[in-house]
């Protein structure tokens, strides 16, 4: 045999064995072993069978070591940690005495609105409260809520040392315009009671909501190579006719409604002429409303309204300042300084010392730190807790579209509602509910249990609810505002949107195309899976005739809760059109133009009959079922593995969790929704 060469004795082996079955027998010592072939089929059942114990005792096997293996990785790693962290928190405890008087000799109350600003409370369970401490250290931010940015400005305007505001909106995330407002409300509050001047802002760019929050600031300052990245308020849509002639793709559309937009770019290459005309006026008194409610002089409004209007004129003004947009903003008095970051610190170390960690950062306390002092005994600020002795109105939350189902605890879900309400059914100091709305809308079956909850609430407790709309209060969100005594809304709110749709994709032609085909048998035509072939008329009839029902069951919903509205034709209201809030009010979709605040001063005059009274803002919790895997990881990764692995596993868990819905149901989902998901700037 030369090197080259080699033998496949596992071939060879095979092929004696089976020359041997061939002649009946294999020959074993020179003794020939007959084979019998009279039961081949018993033999090969019995093989089968050793095959499969032996292959689910070894899965099991492999199981069990893989589960004691990562068992004893997290022990390791919580030793370890362990051990470390007791050092932390040795230095921690040693270090904070000095730190917290270094922060309350701060005389700068810092306001950094980095990433989107919250609407709700913060969730205070333990999956939201590490699902929060994760992402602040990845994204290296602190989460902001507006209830936390309103009571810290509330205390700090009576607090002695603080002198000053400084609020940076560099960063800020989308932020609904009421949202925006309330935080400039809070700064001039703030302002008022402090009796002071000393409040700036400042931005690289100025979205829509951070020049809101920084026109109630004396100095708003912007970056020299910055500018204002809205120029007005838009909104558009990609249409996809064409594309899925081309793909040979049929939409099914089941539409109840004239004008239900959010299916349009689905049926059409373009918005209709209705559409059109309905956004341009919503959005042109959107635009009004922002520019009435800016803190700053008419002049400046009137300014502001017209600059970039004529596009000639605004780029002949641009040229005029050498291409400078800061400097273009500060001639028409829209900023008062072009300033960098680091001049604006500059100016407040000079006023008041540098930070103790950072000799180039201005000696600041964030208004976080600020509220995280209050259970300090020797702090001189004016925080107290709301007694549970007291009456109160609870605020609860539905913001977002509205889902059946979420692992976040802050999506618009039943869950997250019933959370909501059955701390308010257990609390017996609770004598009213304000609806707090932001939403487009969303699922049909969704927003009708949520609607069933809050009548139960309100039924068994005896309880008055009041909606307050805030931005957006469309569709499926509408829906679950029927069940409200009054509805609010504030002046910056569309809502309406009262339509149903449901939309669904044939691939039939698609798969016919490339060779793909469907046969099958049923006993019924409803029963017939359609994946390459049409769907059946009958289940178009089916399907038209649903959405009409939900349709005409959501007018009838409509029309009892708002007694204005039995006297109107339907056609007024509904068919999908949507309205900003004054219209709303005057058809009688809304009662009258108020914000959160003033709706929580409504409810009380109406129903306390001015007692003294506090309110509970109620924190969504989620409820929704955990599997056994995320619970582990959940208890033992955080602290004991690099936080972007804890990130990675998170989201592999939650895809893994998201596939685990019913893929058999291919009816398509009705839908109460509007196209405008939501109003950030």
């Amino acid at each position: 045999m030369t090197p080259n060469e080699h033998t496949d004795y596992t071939k060879a082996s095979s092929d004696a064995f089976n020359n041997a079955k061939q002649n009946n027998g294999i020959l074993k010592n020179n003794t020939r072993i007959e084979i019998k072939n009279s039961n081949p089929s018993v033999m090969t059942g019995i093989c089968h069978l050793f095959m499969m114990i032996g292959s689910i005792i070894t899965f099991i096997r492999n199981t069990v070591f893989n589960i004691i293996f990562i068992i004893l990785v997290i022990a390791i790693f919580s030793l370890i940690s362990f051990s470390n962290s007791q050092y932390s928190k040795a230095s921690f405890f040693m270090a904070g005495t000095e730190d917290n008087q270094n922060l309350k000799k701060s005389s700068v109350l810092y306001l950094n609105l980095n990433g989107p600003i919250l609407e709700t409370p913060l969730s205070d369970d333990d999956y939201a409260v590490f699902s929060r401490q994760l992402d602040e250290k990845l994204n290296n931010r602190a989460t902001n809520d507006i209830l936390s940015i309103e009571e810290a400005l509330a205390d700090a305007a009576t607090n002695p040392n603080i002198k000053t505001l400084y609020v940076n909106v560099s960063n800020l995330g989308p932020t609904s315009i009421p949202v925006a407002i309330r935080v400039a409300r809070a700064i001039r509050a703030f302002a008022k009671v402090k009796r002071t001047q000393n409040t700036i802002a400042y931005a690289d760019n100025y979205t829509a909501a951070g020049y809101m929050i920084a026109s109630a600031c004396k100095r708003i300052a912007l970056n020299p190579f910055g500018g204002f990245s809205f120029r007005g308020f838009a909104s558009s849509s990609l249409y996809y006719k064409d594309l899925f002639n081309k793909l040979n793709v049929e939409p099914l559309i089941f539409k109840a409604g004239e004008f239900k937009s959010a299916v349009e770019p689905f049926t059409s290459d373009h918005m209709s002429d209705g559409v059109k005309a309905e956004y341009t006026h919503v959005f042109t008194k959107l635009w009004d409303e922002y520019i009435n409610e800016l803190s700053v002089s008419p002049v400046q409004k009137k300014t502001l309204a017209s600059l970039y209007q004529n596009v000639g004129e605004y780029l002949n003004n641009l040229n005029s300042t050498l291409g400078s947009e800061a400097l273009l903003l500060k001639k028409y008095a829209l900023i008062t300084d072009v300033l960098s970051k680091q001049q604006v610190d500059h100016i407040l170390i000079k006023q008041y010392g540098a930070s103790k960690n950072d000799f180039t950062k201005p000696n600041t306390i964030t208004y976080q730190q600020y509220l995280a002092l209050k259970n300090d005994p020797n702090f001189d600020g004016q925080l107290d807790n709301a007694s549970d002795d007291n009456d109160h109105v609870a605020v609860i939350y539905g913001i977002g579209n509205i889902v059946d189902k979420s692992s976040d605890p802050m999506a618009f879900t039943p869950n997250s509602i019933k959370s909501q309400i059955d701390k308010i059914y257990k609390d017996k100091s609770v004598k009213a509910v304000v609806l707090y709305l932001n939403s487009g809308g969303g699922s049909v079956t969704a927003s009708e249990q949520i609607r069933e909850y809050l009548t139960y609430l309100k039924t068994q407790r005896k309880l008055p609810i009041y909606v307050s709309m805030n931005g957006l209060c469309a569709s499926g969100a509408y829906w679950i505002a029927t069940v409200g005594d009054k509805v609010f809304a504030t002046k910056e709110t569309i809502t309406g949107s009262i339509g149903v749709f449901s939309i669904g994709m044939s691939l039939h032609g698609l798969l016919n195309e490339y060779g793909v085909y469907e046969d099958g048998v049923e006993t019924s035509e409803l029963a017939r899976n359609e994946i390459a072939r049409p769907v059946s008329k009958a289940k178009m009839i089916e399907y038209t005739m649903q959405v009409n029902m939900i349709y005409k069951e959501f007018i009838s919903l409509v029309t009892k809760a708002r007694s204005k509205l039995k006297i109107q034709n339907y056609k007024d209201f509904a068919e999908g059109r949507i309205f900003m809030a004054d219209d709303a009010k005057s058809i009688g979709l809304v009662d009258e133009i108020a914000s959160l605040d003033e709706t929580i001063i409504k409810a009380k005059e109406s129903v306390f009959k001015g007692r003294e009274i506090e309110v509970k803002h109620i924190s969504p919790m989620n409820t929704e079922s955990t599997s056994l895997i995320k619970d582990i990881f959940f208890s033992y990764a955080y602290g004991n593995i690099p936080n972007d692995y804890v990130k990675l596993g998170l989201d592999l868990l939650k895809t893994v969790n998201s596939k685990n819905g019913s893929t058999n149901d291919v009816k398509p989902k009705i839908m109460a929704v509007s196209q405008l998901d939501s109003l950030a700037f």
